[in-house]
């Protein structure tokens, strides 16, 4: 029989108390990493829950530029809303003043200037309800025009009246079309909304069929709206440029 080698059992011994030494090692560290992981996530937390305070949020401006003469220098000008707010903000700037105290944003620049608009309309109309007038003619002309938003075109028919040296846009709507029934319509909804419908004595036209034709034309079908009669006077400018264009 062979007797024991104990060199290569000190040996083997050896090797694997090192083995285990490094992995005793080893998971010390991974139990370190991980207690000081926690160490600081439960101090952040801390920290934040009693030593911070919120984050401040942004205030948004209040002040308002945007009047009545604004608008209607705007309008004038034919300014979208998202070139005006531009405008505004590039005149606050050179004026010295932080933008960001005024309400000037697109949404809210839109929102006031719709209500400046309207708020205008009803101050031309309870102006207008306090004029006195005498032999008042209504005016409308039909027009295709390109649409506000788009590239499509529409019909717009401009009603005006007339009571001597006093002249006053009643509104230009769209209309449906240019026929005598579309145009009646649209001539006595907003000769209700101005109060007119039974004050004026006269109208004045041009001679389109659809205006004063044999058949549905708007002068007729707005006498029968108001069931009265009105003195015609027709305009015959047209007329004229017809003459003129077939001479020269």
């Amino acid at each position: 029989m062979y007797g024991i080698d104990w060199e290569l059992v000190r040996k083997e011994e050896r090797s694997e108390a090192r083995r285990i030494k490094r992995e005793e090692q080893v998971e010390k560290h991974r139990q370190s990493l991980q207690n000081s992981y926690f160490s600081e996530n439960s101090s952040d937390s801390e920290v934040e829950d009693e030593d911070l305070d919120p984050p401040l949020k942004r205030k948004r401006g209040t002040n308002n530029v945007v009047t009545m003469k604004v608008v209607a220098a705007l309008d004038k000008a034919q300014l979208t809303d998202r070139n005006a707010v531009h405008i505004i903000i590039a005149i606050i700037e050179a004026l010295g003043l932080d933008p960001s105290l005024y309400a000037i944003n697109k949404a809210s620049f839109q929102r006031v200037r719709n209500k400046l608009r309207e708020k205008r309309a009803l101050k031309l109309k309870e102006n207008f309800q306090g004029e006195n007038l005498e032999l008042i003619t209504l005016h409308w002309d039909g027009k295709l025009m390109k649409q506000l938003l788009g590239p499509d075109k529409c019909d717009r028919l401009a009603i005006i009246i007339t009571s001597g040296d006093i002249e006053q846009i009643l509104s230009i709507p769209e209309v449906l079309s240019s026929t005598g029934r579309d145009q009646a319509d649209a001539i006595f909804e907003h000769l209700v909304d101005w109060n007119l419908d039974g004050k004026f004595q006269a109208l004045c036209c041009d001679t389109t069929n659809s205006n004063l034709g044999r058949f549905k034309r708007a002068a007729v079908l707005l006498e029968q709206k108001l069931g009265r009669d009105i003195e015609y006077f027709p305009c015959r400018h047209h007329i004229f440029e017809i003459d003129l264009k077939g001479v020269f």
